[in-house]
């Protein structure tokens, strides 16, 4: 067990099983062997409802929760709990380094949810205790139904892309069936004499050439996405909107992107990321929000370190974007 660990993540309200925008916070951290909680609601809850705090974890398909608690419901709630690092959580055998997240639920049929992992929930696979485990098929019917989920959310993710993204394979599958069929003419003309083949060489060579793509998916992403320019001082050349599955993309790039709480509250919020780059070439990429103490505090603790403020601002409030350079693995 660490000495000392603390992150922040955002609660995000569920409406009729889909999320909406941020609703608070947590803030944990460990320190002296014991686990501090400050659990924080933006939201108004009804002050004749109950409101019931939850830890959950993920168990054979399922997100069993383990009761923390009560909130008292006011207009802003704020409270902060203490849990010992090496006692379990009530009467189970999960201690608050095992949970995934919190759910919070009002009995009003308010609920918010914050995730301390990189997956993804289902409203409908909360559960108070574990079912039984009826057969191994049962198992693997739920294993099979989290992917194919998985798989169309990452459809529809892509799917926002545009037009443009669905002709990105077709092109891909021509240029290499273009590929094999030059390659194999070149085998077959290989066989003359040792000035044709050297002329073939830097024929195909320039063919090579033609063909791939050095500019690699960041400089695809500034063809591709929505150019804007936020900045009035002229150090960002080019700027553009990134969606949720261009970050998909450049992790799959080894990109250093990451998928921090603070990354996608920022996205919830405004619905866009930024992605930048400056007059020396370097790629920067930007989470929009507004500059106040909690947001710094956040920023910094996920890796924004600079603020910079956009030139459209409004509500007496300074926007802008914080910012990082991206880099690879």
């Amino acid at each position: 067990m660490p000495e000392y660990r603390r992150f922040v993540s955002y609660f995000c309200e569920y409406v009729d099983g889909k999320k909406q925008k941020s609703a608070g916070f947590a803030k944990v951290e460990l320190r002296n062997e014991m686990w501090r909680i400050l659990l924080k609601l933006t939201a108004q809850i009804r002050q004749d409802a109950s409101v019931q705090v939850c830890g959950f974890v993920r168990e054979s398909g399922y997100l069993l929760m383990i009761p923390l608690g009560a909130l008292r419901p006011v207009q802003e709630v704020a409270e902060e709990w203490a849990f010992r690092a090496d006692a379990p959580i009530g009467e189970g055998t999960y201690r608050l380094e095992d949970l995934a997240g919190i759910r919070i639920e009002s009995s009003d049929g308010r609920c918010f949810v914050t995730v301390w992992d990189d997956e993804g929930i289902e409203l409908n696979r909360f559960v108070s205790e574990l079912p039984e485990q009826e057969s191994v098929g049962t198992q693997e019917t739920l294993e099979t139904q989290a992917e194919e989920e998985a798989q169309e959310t990452m459809e529809a993710a892509e799917m926002q892309a545009g037009e443009e993204a669905s002709g990105t394979l077709e092109e891909s599958l021509e240029t290499m069936e273009i590929s094999e069929t030059q390659a194999e003419e070149e085998v077959e003309e290989a066989s003359g004499t040792p000035e044709e083949n050297l002329e073939m060489t830097e024929i195909s060579e320039t063919q090579a050439e033609e063909v791939s793509e050095p500019d690699g998916a960041v400089e695809e992403l500034f063809e591709k996405r929505t150019h804007f320019q936020p900045f009035s001082d002229g150090e960002i050349d080019r700027c553009v909107m990134l969606l949720p599955c261009d970050i998909v993309r450049l992790q799959q790039e080894n990109w250093k992107v990451g998928r921090s709480s603070f990354l996608q509250h920022g996205f919830h919020q405004y619905r866009h990321l930024l992605l930048g780059i400056s007059g020396n070439g370097t790629y920067i990429l930007g989470v929009p929000g507004v500059r106040n103490p909690q947001e710094d505090y956040m920023a910094q603790m996920f890796g924004y370190k600079r603020f910079k403020v956009s030139s459209e601002r409004g509500c007496g409030q300074v926007f802008g974007y914080w910012c990082r350079e991206l880099q690879k693995d």
